[in-house]
């Protein structure tokens, strides 16, 4: 199978990686690397996917992972619970 879905995370805003993980607003690392595990647990479940794109994806949620931790500690909100420096979440829509 054939994935049509952009694996540089580099192209997402903060806001869109969270959404990706289905985060809420004020997430924790904690809440980051659960909802990592969940992700990589579902796509380990995925028959459909080939070897080489389940690799390439667990390697995005890994890296989109890491992005979002390091985003909260190098934020200058002294809060546990950080987040995206506060911008709102919304729905994220292609074209």
């Amino acid at each position: 199978m054939n994935i049509n879905f952009n694996l540089n995370p580099d192209s997402y805003s903060f806001v869109e990686l969270a959404n990706l993980l289905s985060l809420k607003k004020n997430y924790t690392d904690k809440d980051v690397i659960k909802s990592k595990q969940n992700r990589i647990k579902q796509l380990e479940q995925n028959k459909t996917l080939g070897f080489e794109e389940r690799r390439n994806i667990t390697f995005f949620i890994d890296t989109i992972s890491e992005k979002l931790i390091i985003n909260m500690k190098n934020s200058d909100d002294d809060s546990s619970a950080v987040g995206t420096n506060g911008l709102q979440y919304g729905v994220v829509t292609s074209g």
